[in-house]
């Protein structure tokens, strides 16, 4: 039995394995997918819709500073321009907002498919326990995701750094512009340092969801005795299935006799 629990687990996982498993929401995902999603859809948001979103806000502003619906003040009227600047507000996030919830759902998909798993949302005590939490805290992964942070924050902060440099030059012609030229630069500045940063992360999301789809067909490896095992519950034991043919074939030859 001691060698049994010592047994390496060189074998992959078979596909009954895989689908119990999937039942408990254990997947190979990535987290850096979603949220460069959410990000590039969000830009690419901004920028299609920007007019429409810039168009509602100055209109937000006119309502709340003119008080053309308010007359004396009184509760009813500044309970009424409220309503009217809150629904002017959600009027002018409405399409970013759809936009950067659609990412999020279809960079999910994407990477697991449909799948849903009450396991993920049952009360488990374990995951409050301190002693176990303070060992996550120092374990591998915990490590593993420090150092992702740190090389995404540092190339993150690289690409940004040299964006800005690039458009120094221009600074100098500012003065001699006008305010909608200058509001113009930038936005175009931020604009492109948005977009390089996301093309930078999302080739780490991509190499991370690479290892996180190695880590995972790693850990859910079997040993050839949970194969045989498996195979058995699947398909029945071999021996029983070959001594059950063997007195079949006995009946049928008496009965021949």
């Amino acid at each position: 039995m001691a060698e049994e629990s010592y047994e390496e687990k060189t074998e992959k996982a078979t596909p009954r394995k895989r689908e119990e498993i999937r039942r408990k929401g254990q997947v190979a995902k990535s987290k850096e997918i979603p949220s460069v999603a959410v990000l590039l859809a969000g830009l690419v948001s901004m920028t299609v819709f920007g007019s429409y979103v810039y168009s509602y806000i100055g209109l937000i502003m006119r309502e709340g500073f003119s008080f053309a619906i308010i007359s004396d003040f009184s509760v009813p009227d500044v309970l009424l321009l409220s309503k009217k600047i809150v629904v002017l507000f959600i009027l002018a996030v409405l399409p970013v907002l759809t936009a950067v919830f659609l990412a999020a759902i279809f960079s999910d998909v994407m990477q697991v498919g449909f799948m849903a798993s009450g396991d993920l949302i049952r009360p488990n005590l374990s995951k409050i326990d301190p002693i176990r939490g303070f060992g996550r805290l120092f374990s591998m992964q915990s490590g593993m995701e420090l150092f992702k942070s740190l090389v995404k924050l540092t190339i993150v902060g690289a690409v940004a750094y040299l964006t800005v440099r690039s458009e120094m030059k221009n600074v100098q012609f500012l003065g001699d512009m006008e305010v909608n030229s200058i509001v113009g630069f930038l936005l175009r500045t931020i604009f492109k340092i948005c977009l390089r940063c996301i093309l930078a992360t999302l080739v780490l999301a991509a190499m991370d969801y690479a290892f996180q789809k190695w880590d995972f067909e790693r850990k859910i490896r079997m040993t050839k005795k949970e194969v045989k095992d498996e195979l058995k519950r699947t398909e029945g034991d071999p021996l029983v299935k070959s001594r059950i043919r063997s007195i079949r074939k006995q009946a049928a030859k008496r009965w021949w006799k």
